[in-house]
């Protein structure tokens, strides 16, 4: 699966999720759509890849069949259709299910498993909490058991890649659905790495701190813990977090940035993602470039995609909420809402202009350097040199350093304002509601579609580039590049609706429409599609939104003057005196 594309799962009654990936496109097809049932737990699930995380549960499940405590896994390959498995210790029998020996490796200590070989009956697998993707190696995942480090697991080399490959870990640990007992601890991450599954996901600010939650937890185990840290823990910490990865127990493991001389596993990994893990020499490309595309857009679940149960123009706007279906509760369905941590640099341009930014800006300037960075967000090619001097005139040099200071640098230093012989763009860390948009009405997954539109739509404040908040050269640049983007909108407002629609929620088909016409306020296809809306579902509303029709078609100073569709609309509601009241 490609990253931008995002799939929910949710596990029904004591049936493996994702063993239908062995029984063939119709079973496939209901396990990404499963039936709710009674015994749906709780929790909706995230993931990578999900085809791979399906096989990956399978054989697990596979593995756990058996009596006993199952075999200590070291390291899973999970390609397209077949598993191979390498065992901490050689196994003295056969392994239970249908795992066979791997005629590729050690006798006792390589197996292998196809989807054909799955039986019918599946079951969630216990037993592998810290089993987790690292990497790939050509066409297969590569996971490791941590516990199988039997002590701190080091992650040294690039300074970047090393701190995306934890957070990728992280990333894995709450999303695999075996690794459900897992509870992750980030410490003295930066805020923008960002997780689902939040109630599983510890933040602290030190280390010390995380050394202390994980001495607690080891006190009285409910589960794994996993403890990951950002940079090497001075010595009095990591000889604590030391003897806690040691213990016998398992109950907590440690992943430390840095070189970490007592770490018992050590992942080298270079500027361009390859990566080894030493022992037992195992080389792979980091499962970081594959998450990279996912830190771009909201991580939505299937299904639900709550509104507001009546639409109010003052209402705070969702902003970027993920969405979690927690299941059933006394009341129906129960949703947790999580923000995703906030962005280092912000710019929000559906709407009121507002950019959010580490340096000190002159509050004189900041109207016209907000309306510069917006259009470096939207334009194609950025603030062109001559729009930039069509804007400064000979305080252009004063303005790009007055930018370079608000904006400040990146992660590696490099300033967030980047100019070139064209103009001036903004570095990919920036974040700005209008990608974000385009990221989500641009998703291709049926199951997610409502949710990625609700969400897309939440992020309208207000009207989209309104006249008396822009200097005219501004203001023309960025009309010439929104007609694409209005169009798209209006596709987006409309399926919202049909969704919604399709769905019963009429709340949700009004919140749709009124949101588009937050945005393109003067947008009288959207007006008609409302009132029709309305006057078959509400016609109680209908004066009252003719009138704010025509108080909108005019707020920008024209006469406000309806279209002759929208005018033979209002006369067949019986709301034609509206129009002649206001076009004498």
């Amino acid at each position: 699966m490609t990253a931008g594309v995002l799939f929910g799962c949710l596990v029904g009654g004591g049936a493996v999720l994702g063993l239908a990936v062995a029984a063939g496109p119709d079973a496939w097809r209901r396990w990404r759509r499963p039936r709710p049932g009674a015994e749906v737990l709780p929790g909706a699930w995230v993931m990578r890849d999900v085809r791979a995380a399906a096989l990956t549960a399978a054989a697990l499940g596979e593995l756990g069949a058996g009596q006993g405590e199952p075999p200590a896994v070291r390291v899973l390959l999970v390609g397209r259709d077949h598993v191979v498995l390498r065992l901490a210790r050689p196994a003295a029998a056969a392994l239970p299910g249908r795992w066979r020996p791997d005629p590729g490796g050690s006798r006792g200590e390589s197996w292998s498993l196809s989807t054909a070989d799955l039986s019918g009956v599946r079951r969630l697998p216990s037993g592998f909490p810290a089993v987790v993707t690292i990497g790939r190696l050509e066409d297969r995942d590569v996971l490791v058991d941590l516990r199988q480090a039997r002590g701190v697991v080091a992650v040294d080399g690039d300074g970047g890649q090393v701190l995306r490959l934890l957070e990728a870990i992280a990333f894995e640990l709450v999303t695999n659905p075996w690794s459900r007992e897992a509870t992750v601890v980030l410490a003295e991450f930066p805020a923008d790495v960002v997780l689902p599954a939040p109630g599983r996901v510890r933040r602290t600010r030190t280390v010390a701190e995380a050394v202390t939650m994980a001495e607690s937890f080891a006190r009285r185990p409910a589960g794994l813990l996993a403890v990951v840290t950002a940079r090497t823990p001075p010595a009095p910490d990591l000889d604590r977090l030391r003897r806690l990865a040691e213990d016998p127990g398992g109950a907590v493991v440690v992943l430390c940035a840095g070189t970490c001389p007592s770490a018992r596993w050590l992942v080298g990994v270079t500027t361009e993602g390859h990566a080894q893990l030493n022992p037992p020499g195992l080389r792979f490309t980091s499962i970081a470039a594959a998450l990279a595309g996912l830190r771009r857009e909201l991580l939505l679940v299937r299904g639900g995609s709550a509104v507001p149960l009546a639409y109010a123009p003052d209402s705070p706007a969702p902003g970027e909420p993920v969405w979690f279906r927690e299941g059933q509760g006394a009341g129906g369905p129960e949703r947790t809402v999580v923000l995703r941590a906030p962005a280092r640099v912000e710019v929000r341009v559906l709407g009121c202009v507002e950019v959010e930014a580490p340096g000190p800006v002159p509050p004189d300037r900041r109207p016209v350097l907000a309306q510069l960075v917006a259009a470096a967000a939207v334009l194609p090619g950025g603030v062109s040199t001559a729009l930039l001097n069509e804007v400064a005139g000979r305080a252009a040099p004063e303005f790009v350093r007055l930018l370079h200071g608000w904006l400040g640098t990146d992660a590696s230093g490099q300033p967030r304002l980047r100019g070139s012989g064209e103009g001036w763009t903004l570095s990919p860390d920036v974040r700005v509601d209008w990608q974000l948009f385009h990221d989500l009405a641009g998703g291709t997954e049926p199951s997610t579609e409502r949710a990625r539109l609700t969400n897309a739509l939440g992020l309208i404040r207000g009207e989209l580039f309104a006249a008396a908040e822009f200097a005219q050269p501004v203001r023309r640049a960025l009309q010439e590049a929104t007609t694409a983007f209005q169009a798209r909108h209006v596709r987006c407002v409309r399926r919202a609706a049909e969704l919604a629609m399709a769905a019963g929620d009429l709340a949700g088909v009004e919140w749709a429409l009124r949101k588009g016409l937050t945005l393109l306020p003067r947008m009288e296809g959207l007006w008609r599609t409302l009132l029709l809306f309305q006057s078959e579902h509400r016609p109680e509303r209908v004066g009252t939104t003719a009138g704010e029709l025509l108080a909108a078609l005019g707020s920008d100073g024209s006469p406000a003057t309806p279209d002759a569709a929208t005018s033979r609309l209002l006369a067949r509601l019986g709301h034609g005196e509206i129009r002649n009241h206001a076009c004498p």
